[in-house]
């Protein structure tokens, strides 16, 4: 740490650099992770949701009940996996 300011600590252009990069070393494979886990599950959900329309139009719901019953399990798959990763934490 080079000279203080006001009793605050000031870091040189290379101290800062490298704590920069040890962050993105150690973080990034956990950040690029879980943004493809975000992303299956997203994709998951989607998948589900179609197929559960498909299965609903077939037997001739009704267009309003078939949306609202979508919307409502979609959501909850999506709620459901949010909730899981933040308990692994």
């Amino acid at each position: 740490m080079q000279g203080s300011l006001f009793g605050i600590q000031l870091m040189t252009a290379q101290e800062l650099a490298a704590k920069v990069m040890h962050f993105f070393q150690k973080y990034t494979l956990t950040m690029i992770g879980s943004i493809l886990i975000f992303a299956a599950g997203w994709l998951i959900a989607v998948f589900i949701g179609k197929m559960i329309k498909r299965m609903l139009v077939k037997r001739n719901a009704d267009v309003t009940i078939t949306k609202f019953l979508v919307d409502i399990i979609v959501g909850r798959i999506r709620v459901d996996g949010e909730q899981k990763d933040n308990r692994c934490a």
